[in-house]
């Protein structure tokens, strides 16, 4: 069984050519042209940390449908004892790149990882584009990030733990919290408790930002 490997187009093989386990392909990244053609055709990655991009289609698949599953009433009281809990963006940092064992990182700019794009509420526009610095620091508290925004058409503001340092590289950056609105040319920064209300994105087309995370101990 063919393994197809993937370059610079986000173009995918059919996923009818997939192995009995379902692994398809192998390689490319994580940008949002390729994710949105991957999950198009029922294609999704799925890989270990320090391990190239692995995509994959398995057949058969499992389809739930919302309206048709039904919580048995030992289930609905487990859910409703409050043992368990929802969180947003609380673990951000994690989220963005994973955790490694190694103690150190050194990243070479033909190295850097895309890895996670915010969207709005209705999953149309992609308001950053990431590419982390540091993927695989073991116990690492921090993620160092370079990310590319865009104009925010919705205001949607962020809340999690944690603190954020941002160094405007280039473009022009609003950012707006406690109540303010702030205009960052490159050179300028801003530190804040990510607990604070906040908004950040480019005021025309694109900007770029170097970001640091703190997600605490």
């Amino acid at each position: 069984m063919t393994i197809y490997r993937l370059f610079a187009e986000p173009v995918f093989p059919d996923p009818e050519e997939a192995d009995p386990d379902g692994l398809l392909a192998i390689g490319g990244d994580l940008s949002p042209e390729r994710l949105t053609a991957a999950y198009a055709r029922g294609i999704f990655p799925w890989y270990s940390t320090n391990s190239p991009i692995l995509w994959w289609s398995p057949d058969p698949r499992m389809v739930l449908e919302p309206r048709r599953l039904h919580v048995p009433g030992s289930l609905k009281r487990v859910l409703n004892s409050g043992r368990f809990s929802f969180t947003l963006d609380s673990a951000f940092g994690r989220l963005v790149s994973g955790t490694g064992e190694k103690l150190y990182s050194i990243t070479r700019k033909n190295e850097r990882r895309a890895a996670v794009q915010s969207t709005t509420k209705t999953g149309k526009k992609h308001l950053y584009s990431y590419k982390s610095l540091a993927p695989g620091v073991k116990g690492r508290h921090m993620e160092a990030l370079v990310v590319q925004l865009l104009t925010a058409t919705e205001k949607e503001v962020s809340v999690h733990d944690g603190e954020e340092f941002v160094f405007v590289l280039d473009g022009t950056v609003l950012l707006e919290i406690g109540g303010e609105r702030f205009e960052l040319e490159p050179g300028d920064s801003a530190y804040y408790l990510s607990t604070t209300p906040h908004l950040i994105a480019a005021k025309k087309e694109k900007a770029t930002i170097l970001a640091v995370l703190y997600q605490g101990c």
